[in-house]
């Protein structure tokens, strides 16, 4: 899982340094800005902690860039070699859907390659 990777939470980390100064913005004002500890986000943007997608895509929102801005080239390690399926809803979890809305997307996925392997009467 994502939150166990230290070296794509070091990399997401570096992506939110660099959007923050370049907002020209202090820690302290983006602690402010997504409503958690200074604290927080130097271990984040140091990558010795990772943080829920809810809290990447406010930070996304409050730099004014999008979740993919944060995740540009940034793959935790394994997901290349995952299932379809688990690519996917990585994806989709990266993009800010939540968990009932992710299995909805999979369940609809999954009809349709079950209607596509349906052979014709």
């Amino acid at each position: 899982m994502a939150g166990e990777d230290p070296a794509f939470w070091r990399a997401v980390g570096l992506r939110i340094r660099h959007f923050r100064r370049r907002q020209g913005w202090s820690v302290d004002r983006l602690a402010r800005e997504v409503d958690v500890t200074r604290n927080q986000i130097v271990r984040l943007e140091a990558g010795v902690v990772g943080t829920p997608v809810w809290r990447l895509a406010a930070i996304a929102r409050a730099l004014g860039v999008t979740m993919d801005d944060l995740l540009q080239d940034v793959a935790p390690t394994g997901v290349s070699a995952a299932s379809p399926t688990d690519q996917l809803m990585w994806s989709l979890r990266a993009k800010g859907l939540d968990e009932a809305d992710i299995a909805r997307v999979i369940d609809y996925i999954r009809l349709l390659e079950a209607a596509r392997s349906r052979k014709p009467d």
